[in-house]
């Protein structure tokens, strides 16, 4: 699978999905990483696009938890 993923997403974009998995917050990952709160939310909705999965889904109290496939990433990326 991590094969498959290099092909497909730069560095930046991996850590983007590391941070964003482990955090479940797009506002503190954007402030982690110094950008905006939108181009954080773009990244998300590229990573959903090329993954074919939702990677974070709302949960409890409205907070962003890791999808079945995003807790199998976590490890990998």
């Amino acid at each position: 699978m991590i094969d498959r993923l290099r092909g497909d997403l730069d560095i930046r974009l991996l850590r983007t999905l590391h941070l964003l998995l482990t955090e479940s917050s797009v506002s503190r990952v954007a402030g982690l990483l110094g950008q905006s709160q939108p181009a954080v939310s773009a990244a998300l909705k590229r990573l959903r696009i090329t993954l074919g999965d939702p990677l974070l889904v709302r949960g409890a109290g409205g907070r962003l938890v890791p999808s079945e496939r995003g807790v199998t990433l976590i490890d990998i990326v």
